[in-house]
């Protein structure tokens, strides 16, 4: 994890701190290893080491719109009929829409989706609608950074 990264999540912490909210917790190992196996299996995708690393410091996000998925559903902390989607799940289902099957989707707010293009593995935000790329990154943690940021 980049330290920009683990600097906005600090600050994310810190956010969610003053209004009594917490943190997701990490996801177990055993949680990791089943998303792996579920992505290439049914999604028949690769799990970035990037998007791994950030599971293994929280378990997903849910906060101020923003939604970066978890490695399966679990309920958001503090809540048990709250939930944060699962990365499998949220990408099978938003492959029934035309378009979509060409990314691998990490999360969403307000309209964009937060995503990896298959083909050519850019870090991208796009419409969630037309799938116009709207943003490219280098790295998956410079693209979750900017999508916090926005939120915080």
């Amino acid at each position: 994890m980049s330290k920009d990264l683990k600097l906005i999540l600090c600050r994310l912490a810190e956010e969610l701190a003053s209004e009594d909210a917490a943190m997701q917790r990490p996801a177990e190992n055993l949680a990791l290893q089943g998303l792996r196996t579920r992505a290439k299996s049914e999604l028949q995708a690769h799990i970035p080491d990037a998007y791994l690393r950030l599971l293994k410091k929280q378990n997903g996000i849910d906060w101020n719109g923003l939604t970066i998925y978890a490695a399966a559903t679990v309920p958001i902390v503090g809540y048990t009929d709250r939930f944060i989607e699962g990365f499998v799940e949220a990408n099978r289902i938003r492959r029934q829409c035309e378009g979509m099957d060409q990314f691998l989707l990490f999360g969403n707010r307000e309209g964009v989706e937060f995503a990896r293009e298959r083909d050519t593995g850019r870090y991208v935000i796009i419409d969630a609608v037309s799938t116009d790329t709207l943003h490219t990154f280098k790295t998956f943690d410079q693209m979750v950074g900017h999508a916090i940021e926005d939120v915080l």
